[in-house]
């Protein structure tokens, strides 16, 4: 069973690439530039109800010093951990 963690740096289905953030250290939102999702919208497969904005990525999010880099075109995923890449 997946299960998001604060801080965590994802990708949808559509290429959007967001944060998890949280409160008292508990995940309670991912993060996108233009929209955001509460984590309860997620299975335990990161899957939603509306197909397209699944997760199919997460990496840890523990070298990224702000977290609106993220949304940056130039961002290179490939720097971070990745933790779950959706089969």
């Amino acid at each position: 069973m997946a299960e998001f963690k604060v801080n965590q740096v994802v990708k949808n289905r559509r290429g959007n690439v967001g944060v998890v953030m949280g409160f008292n250290n508990k995940p309670s939102l991912v993060v996108f530039e233009g929209f955001v999702t509460p984590t309860k919208k997620f299975d335990e497969n990161f899957k939603t109800k509306n197909h397209e904005y699944d997760i199919v990525e997460v990496y840890e999010g523990k070298k990224v010093e702000n977290y609106t880099d993220v949304y940056r075109k130039s961002f290179d995923l490939s720097t971070l951990k990745k933790v779950y890449k959706e089969v």
